[in-house]
């Protein structure tokens, strides 16, 4: 399956379909229909199954995205892009969690301390593993202020950030310099980017050339870009 997200193309215009006058003209037709006429008449057509393949085509009005790193995807378009690429660690349906790259998140007795685990088995779409490391590396990343990250200011409280740490291959430790009620909501607002990738960028990571064709672990993985056009993305 091909997702393109293409820049300019708005959302498909829908035929009003003027259905009561007909509906009644059929009543009245069938009413004098015998009994099984009507029950064929009744039953509904069986669902048709979802077709695979194809082409997704998203409109998108905010110009074409900027860098594609999810430390930075602070615009519509490459949000839209990011959340089909990578993975979140976890997310919320209601009030309900929908795990992602973690399988856990529990506090401590005095929430400063949270411990997320991550499934076993997961990879990046070239094939390495998703670890610790990558989320450690993911959020010292945002943290650092040469970085400018949109999302520093959401894990800095009190004027201090938050420090994270690697506990072992699937486990990672969340400290606070103090205690925030809003710290499990905000979580759910990273996507963790590939170390393997990054690891030996010195420089600012939203123009590292890293970013022209991204390797995430999402549903989707990176086909082709052409800026003003599209943006096109292959299912997994």
């Amino acid at each position: 399956m091909r997702a393109l997200i293409e820049q300019g193309v708005s959302e498909a215009m829908r035929k009003p379909l003027v259905l009561s006058a007909l509906v009644a003209a059929l009543a009245l037709a069938l009413s004098g229909c015998d009994d099984a006429k009507k029950e064929t008449a009744a039953t509904p057509a069986p669902a048709k199954e979802a077709q695979q393949g194809g082409s997704l085509i998203i409109g998108i009005t905010s110009g074409d995205p900027l860098a594609m790193n999810p430390l930075y995807a602070s615009d519509r378009t490459t949000l839209t892009i990011m959340q089909a690429l990578y993975s979140p660690l976890y997310s919320y349906n209601g009030d309900k969690i929908e795990w992602g790259l973690a399988e856990s998140l529990t506090p401590s007795a005095d929430n400063l301390t949270w411990t997320l685990k991550l499934k076993p088995d997961l990879k990046w779409q070239d094939g390495q593993p998703i670890t610790a490391d990558d989320v450690v590396f993911t959020f010292n990343k945002l943290l650092d202020e040469k970085q400018h990250s949109f999302f520093r200011s959401m894990f800095v409280y009190g004027n201090k950030p938050l420090s994270v740490s690697k506990v072992d291959p699937l486990t990672v430790k969340f400290t606070l310099p103090q205690v925030s009620a809003a710290f499990a909501g905000t979580l759910v607002q990273i996507f963790p980017i590939p170390q393997h990738i990054f690891d030996n960028e010195a420089g600012d990571l939203e123009k590292s050339t890293r970013n022209d064709a991204p390797v995430g672990s999402g549903p989707f993985k990176f086909k082709e870009y052409r800026a003003g056009q599209y943006y096109a993305l292959d299912a997994i």
